[in-house]
């Protein structure tokens, strides 16, 4: 302890302002906490092969993202009687082969996935955190998430998506368009205000000579972003996506290409995604 709050002083002396020294102390914690439980899991690893009758064939390392920093550490792939090959240390806390992130971590970010979209929430886990992680890794992780929680239910007897729907297909469409309106002040001048909308629907049925579309929903904002909010809401509400196929379409303008769809909705089956038919017509004619 009087080491560390040496070192913390030695901080607050060198820094010119206390922001300057929360960030300093902040990746020392980190870089001690990494430290001692990289050590604290190497401990325990040897202490499991200690009272254990295995035969000890390589020790390995593996690197883990907790919520505090990443973690790295070595521990032994053991043969047990019977000839089984296991790492003591992975059964011994329950983790699983491949996979980099810790159980608290999955969690807290998909608890975040589940209020905003994944680049929002890749924002607040780069500034909140000393992770680093694209909203391409949000979508990985929350998957992970899915996964454990699917296999934990299934243990448990549990099914959370009774009552939601699970269609093959679900189509998912969005655009912006302008709509203009007078300033009324200064000299009048028209300004165009940007709507957001956004539209879901399990399908196309006829009804009499008319086709309508099954189950529509539409979300409309002035607000991309809030918009985006919304509908990932409703797909999470409304639907388990784990089979789905995802068939999305716009105009692939800024805000609207595949990658943003695919953050709508990233525990689906698959997702096809189309340049939607107004566009698609018009690049055929030229």
């Amino acid at each position: 302890m009087t080491e560390i709050v040496s070192e913390i002083v030695e901080i607050l002396k060198s820094s010119n302002d206390l922001l300057e020294a929360e960030l300093k102390i902040l990746r020392l914690f980190s870089s001690l906490l990494c430290e001692a439980l990289g050590t604290s899991l190497e401990q325990l690893d040897q202490e499991l092969e200690k009272d254990a009758n295995v035969k000890v064939l390589r020790r390995d390392q593996r690197t883990i993202q907790f919520l505090f920093g990443e973690v790295t550490f070595k521990r032994r792939l053991v043969e047990e009687t019977g000839g089984y090959h296991v790492y003591l240390l992975d059964r011994h806390l329950g983790i699983k082969p491949r996979k980099r992130y810790s159980p608290l971590l999955l969690a807290r970010v998909s608890g975040l996935a589940s209020k905003g979209v994944m680049r929002t929430v890749a924002s607040a886990v780069n500034l909140l955190t000393p992770i680093s992680m694209s909203h391409q890794k949000v979508a990985g992780v929350i998957k992970e998430a899915g996964a454990r929680i699917d296999n934990y239910q299934r243990q448990q007897g549990i099914n959370d998506t009774v009552g939601k729907n699970k269609p093959m297909i679900l189509y998912l469409e969005g655009d912006a368009f302008s709509v203009k309106q007078q300033a009324f002040h200064h000299n009048r001048q028209i300004r165009n205000l940007f709507v957001h909308r956004f539209q879901i629907y399990e399908g196309i049925r006829k009804n009499g000579k008319r086709r309508e579309l099954i189950n529509r929903h539409i979300i409309s904002s002035l607000d991309r972003q809030q918009a985006m909010k919304e509908v990932s809401e409703y797909l999470q509400a409304h639907y388990d996506l784990k089979k789905t196929i995802i068939i999305s379409g716009s105009d692939n303008g800024s805000g609207y290409e595949a990658e943003v769809f695919k953050e709508l909705a990233p525990d689906c089956l698959k997702q096809e995604h189309f340049l939607d038919q107004y566009h698609l017509n018009r690049k055929l004619q030229e």
